[in-house]
Parts: C-alpha cells; sequence; structure tokens
C-alpha cells in the first residue's frame, strides 16, 4: 500500500464529488458573510443575554437564534466536507495532509456540536461549535497551503494563486479565535469590526472554492 492509498484508508474522503464539494465552499463563503452580518450587527435586535449567575448567554428570543446561527452551522459544516472532500485532490501526501485532514475531521466536529445546540436551543454549544470550528478549519487551510508550497509541481491551474489562497484564508480563520473575545469581552474592537473580519472570510472561501474546482477539474482522480 502506497502512502495515498494509506493516507485514504486512515483518513477517508467524505461522500461526494470534489466538483459538488468545491461548490459548497462557495455557498459556505457567502453563509459566513451572513453570518458576520447577524452575529456582530444583530439588525433585528439581540437574540440572546449573557446571564453572569450562570456562565453563558441564554436565548431571549428562539426565531432570532435560529436566524442568526443557522448560517454559522451551515457554514462550518459545508466548509468542513467541502475541505475533506477536496485536499486529496490537491495537496500531497504526507504529515500536512494528514493533519489538515484531521482538523477537518474536527471542524466538522465542532460543527455538528454547533447544529445540536441550535436545535435544543443551548447558547454554548452553538456559539462554542462555531468560535472553534472556524479556527480549525483556519490552521487546516494553512497546513494545506504550506504542503501544496513543498510539493515538487503544482496541482492544477494556478497553483500559486491556490496556495496563496489557501494561507490567507487559514490566517484570517485563525484569527477569529480572538475577534469575539476582543469585541465583547475587551471592547478594544466595535462590532462592525467582527463583521468585516467575517465577510473577508467569506470572501476567500468563495475564491477558494472557485480556485479548487478550477484544480480538481484539471488533476488526474485519485
Amino acid at each position: 500500500m502506497n502512502t495515498s492509498e494509506a493516507s485514504t484508508r486512515w483518513f477517508p474522503r467524505l461522500p461526494g464529488t470534489r466538483t459538488t464539494a468545491a461548490w459548497a465552499m462557495v455557498a459556505a463563503g457567502t453563509l459566513w458573510i451572513a453570518h458576520g452580518y447577524f452575529l456582530f450587527m444583530m439588525p433585528y435586535g439581540p437574540d440572546a443575554l449573557w446571564r453572569e449567575d450562570l456562565g453563558y448567554m441564554t436565548i431571549l428570543s428562539p426565531g432570532l437564534f435560529l436566524l442568526y446561527g443557522l448560517p454559522g452551522v451551515l457554514a462550518v459544516l459545508l466548509t468542513a466536507w467541502g475541505l475533506r472532500s477536496c485536499l486529496p485532490a490537491l495537496v500531497p501526501a504526507g504529515a500536512l495532509n494528514r493533519a489538515a485532514r484531521i482538523l477537518g475531521l474536527a471542524a466538522l466536529v465542532f460543527g455538528v456540536i454547533a447544529a445540536l445546540g441550535l436545535i435544543i436551543q443551548f447558547t454554548p454549544l452553538t456559539i462554542g461549535g462555531i468560535s472553534f470550528g472556524l479556527p480549525a478549519l483556519g490552521l487546516a487551510l494553512f497546513l494545506a497551503g504550506l504542503a501544496l508550497g513543498r510539493a515538487s509541481e503544482g496541482f492544477g491551474a494556478g497553483p500559486g494563486f491556490l496556495r496563496a489562497v489557501l494561507i490567507v484564508t487559514g490566517c484570517l480563520g485563525m484569527a477569529t479565535l480572538l475577534v469575539r473575545p476582543m469585541i465583547y469581552a475587551l471592547g478594544l474592537l466595535p462590532p462592525v469590526s467582527g463583521t468585516a473580519v467575517l465577510a473577508l472570510i467569506g470572501v476567500a472561501w468563495v475564491s477558494l472554492g472557485i480556485s479548487m474546482r478550477q484544480a480538481t477539474a484539471s488533476s488526474p482522480a485519485r
């Protein structure tokens, strides 16, 4: 069994074609933009309130909680699935590839946790799932970009551009781990800055999905 086969055996791709997965990333990018708008701007008012006695946020409006949280939950699930489906065709087998795919799986788990919180209306699960799922995806993309940079030859069209998109999107995703505390806990940033960061992430994921669509269409099936 060669290295590529072993990687597929222990870290199997999720169901679905790579083309579908790439377009899922494009859809998820638009969802990240919507999530950033709802999360930080709260156009219809607050959906939850922090309770010091409980140590977490309690829901004020179940409908708003669903509206504000659903785009983020779907974005985590779609990006995690798309990433794990496309990585084997783009990134050479090796330690960085395996680490990226494990992080993609972790992000998928966080997405499921966030979805569960949305269903049972429990804010810590939804907020935690999205808050940790996006940085996990960011680190996965960053490692994938590094692995692609080490490859002796690119995969598909414009490997240099794809590598840059992977690394930049990854850095933005990892940075979100600090954005929410800096806005709400420390008061160092205005809420609109969070919307701007997630909008940039959304645009980056759209670009990444299109790039992966072009690359997977040009690369040989594995």
